[in-house]
């Protein structure tokens, strides 16, 4: 008989990175305002904070980069270019 393994037993790898929000959104903003207030451009110093976010947060690179892949593996995100080339 198979027997499902418990909730706790499953996320157990991953837990200490679900702790990380609170501190990776406050590193975040204050990175970002910060660029914005020595002048740097708006795309910029956002592209700026979310690479001082990853370095700052000790997820593993491999696991950040499968998230930006599979959001961007969408139906959605690949009909609108595709409709404006056409």
């Amino acid at each position: 008989m198979f027997f499902a393994p418990r909730y706790g037993e499953v996320i157990g790898d991953l837990y200490p990175y679900m702790q990380v929000p609170n501190r990776t959104s406050l590193i975040l903003i204050i990175t970002f305002i910060v660029f914005l207030m020595i002048g740097v451009p708006l795309a910029i110093s956002l592209a700026l904070s979310t690479i001082v976010v990853l370095f700052t947060v000790d997820l593993p690179f491999t696991l950040v980069v499968q998230r930006i892949v599979t959001s961007n593996d969408s139906f959605e995100f690949m009909a609108v270019p595709f409709f404006m080339i056409a």
